[in-house]
C-alpha cells in the first residue's frame, strides 16, 4: 500500500501541449482552465478535453494570447462606439474634472 502510494505520487503526466512529463502538481487539468483560454489551446493543440493537462509555461503562453485578444477585440469595439460625455461632466474640460486633487483622508467634493 505504501509502494503504490508512493510510486503514484512520484508518477508524471504529459502536458497536452508540449509533451514534456511534469509531476502532477507542476500542472493543471482541464477543468480547472477557462473556457475561453481551453478554446485557444484546443485550436492549437486538438483532443484538449478532460482529464488532460498543460504544464504551467504553456498555459501562460496561452493566457496571454487570451489576452491580447480580449483586448485587440475590445479596442476595435471601442474605436466604433461615438464619444458620449456624461451629463456631470457637461460644459467641463477635462482639466476642471481633476483640478481639486483627492487627498487621503479627506472626502471627496463634487465638482460644481
Amino acid at each position: 500500500m505504501n509502494d503504490h502510494a508512493t510510486t503514484h505520487s512520484h508518477a508524471k503526466l504529459p502536458c497536452h501541449v508540449c509533451g514534456r512529463l511534469f509531476r502532477r502538481d507542476q500542472l493543471r487539468s482541464w477543468v480547472s482552465v477557462q473556457p475561453g483560454i481551453s478554446r485557444l489551446i484546443d485550436d492549437a493543440a486538438p483532443g484538449w478535453t478532460d482529464g488532460k493537462f498543460i504544464c504551467r509555461e504553456d498555459l501562460s503562453k496561452f493566457r496571454h494570447s487570451y489576452i491580447e485578444h480580449l483586448l485587440k477585440d475590445e479596442h476595435g469595439t471601442l474605436s466604433r462606439r461615438p464619444m458620449i460625455k456624461p451629463p456631470c461632466f457637461a460644459g467641463m474640460t477635462a482639466w476642471a474634472r481633476y483640478a481639486t486633487p483627492f487627498r487621503p483622508g479627506s472626502a471627496m467634493r463634487r465638482q460644481p
